[in-house]
C-alpha cells in the first residue's frame, strides 16, 4: 500500500451527509410537476389524433357523397306496380293493399338500385352548385 495523504483518508472514512429534506422536497415536487405535464401532452395528443382521425373520415365520406349517385333503374308504370301489387296480395292474403304496393315498389327499388361513381366534372359540379346557391337565395 502506498502511503496516502491524511487529508485523503479522513474524506475516505468520513460518511457523506444525507441530502437536507428541502431538496428531497424540491426533486419531488419537480418529479411530480414533470409527470403531470406528460400526462396533459399524451391526453392532448390524444385529442389531437381523434379530431384528425374524425375530420379525415367526415372529408372522405362527403367526398364519397358528392361523387356517387343512386341509380334507381327502371321507371316502374303504374300498371305494371299495381300488377306486382295484385300479385303479392294473392300471395300474402292477410297483407293490406297499401302495404303490397309499398312491398312491390320496395322490390323494385331493391333490384334495381345501385349506386355508382358520379361522372360529373368538378366545374360541372361547381356550375350546378352555384346554380342551386342562386335560386335558393332568389338571385
Amino acid at each position: 500500500m502506498s502511503p496516502t495523504d491524511p487529508l485523503e483518508d479522513l474524506l475516505f472514512h468520513t460518511r457523506p451527509a444525507a441530502p437536507s429534506l428541502d431538496l428531497r422536497e424540491r426533486i419531488l415536487v419537480t418529479t411530480r410537476t414533470e409527470l403531470q405535464r406528460e400526462r396533459q401532452r399524451q391526453t392532448w395528443r390524444v385529442i389531437a389524433t381523434t379530431a384528425a382521425a374524425c375530420a379525415l373520415w367526415l372529408h372522405l365520406s362527403w367526398s364519397a357523397v358528392l361523387d356517387t349517385r343512386p341509380n334507381i333503374g327502371v321507371v316502374l308504370t303504374t300498371a305494371e306496380l299495381d300488377r306486382q301489387a295484385s300479385e303479392i296480395q294473392r300471395l300474402i292474403p292477410d297483407l293490406p293493399p297499401g302495404e303490397s304496393r309499398r312491398q312491390a315498389l320496395l322490390m323494385n327499388i331493391g333490384l334495381n338500385a345501385t349506386i355508382q361513381p358520379g361522372l360529373v366534372s368538378t366545374r360541372e359540379r361547381s356550375s350546378a352548385t352555384a346554380a342551386a346557391t342562386s335560386s335558393d337565395f332568389g338571385s
